[in-house]
């Protein structure tokens, strides 16, 4: 049977072997941690980007080989009931941390987080940032450099009011 034509780059996709994109999901949960173990802040040059993609691709590689297929080989061979006792697991555990940190929280003497560590408020940022006299840009905390956000906490040129 002759299939009728398709984009190109779902043809070059569809080629390539199913462990890219166990890798591409793997290096996606990764990058951020990645990015900030990485000790050279901001990457420059051509060498250190290729020793940080170096970096993310074992671990991504690792992360898929040790942790994800064995984990899609379990559920898929799970019982459905099997797989829900799992969720509700993991539920109850992550309600359990949540109240015992709340509890850590409201007995501590001072500001301080389940591990004793000093708590600092959050800073509220605008939720837009002006990149370019006539561009604004939404902004994602954890994307952002620190030098950025001191910038747009601190009401400078390239924050708007929120």
């Amino acid at each position: 049977k002759r299939r009728c034509l398709r984009d190109p780059i779902e043809a070059v996709l569809a080629q390539s072997p199913a462990a890219l994109g166990d890798l591409s999901y793997c290096q996606y949960l990764l990058q951020f941690l990645v990015m900030r173990l990485w000790p050279l802040k901001p990457i420059s040059g051509p060498l250190e980007l290729l020793g940080f993609m170096a970096l993310l691709l074992g671990a991504a590689r690792l992360l898929a080989l040790l942790v994800v297929r064995p984990a899609a080989t379990r559920f898929l061979r799970a019982k459905p009931g099997a797989i829900l006792a799992g969720a509700l697991m993991v539920s109850l555990l992550t309600s359990a941390a949540c109240l015992a940190d709340e509890h850590a929280r409201l007995r501590a003497p001072q500001r301080t987080d389940a591990c004793g560590l000093a708590l600092t408020p959050p800073a509220h940022l605008p939720a837009y940032v002006r990149v370019h006299p006539e561009v604004i840009d939404v902004r994602l905390n954890w994307t952002m450099a620190d030098a950025e956000l001191a910038d747009a906490a601190g009401g400078g040129d390239n924050a708007l009011a929120a």
